[in-house]
């Protein structure tokens, strides 16, 4: 019984992984990932964290075009957790 129980409960979170993906925070530093960023932050309906999100992304534009990824990834972050939350 517990065996069949774990089983499921194993397949079940597999289920569920696939979804989460697309939103994965570690994604690129391209232009791809800023289109997707934007088209969630355009749907975000609080001004204040939409006007953050939109900062931070412009921020991770600018270390993109100065070629500095770490800096980009950290801003793309955080522009992506406010879309989120």
């Amino acid at each position: 019984m517990l065996k069949s129980t774990l089983i499921a409960a194993a397949f079940g979170l597999a289920m569920f992984a696939p979804a989460y993906a697309d939103h994965d925070p570690t994604g690129k530093c391209d232009e791809e990932t800023m289109t997707r960023y934007q088209t969630d932050i355009d749907a975000m309906t609080d001004a204040e964290k939409k006007a953050t999100s939109i900062k931070e992304l412009e921020n991770a534009r600018a270390a993109m075009a100065a070629n500095k990824m770490d800096e980009c990834m950290t801003f793309m972050h955080s522009a992506h957790q406010g879309a989120r939350g």
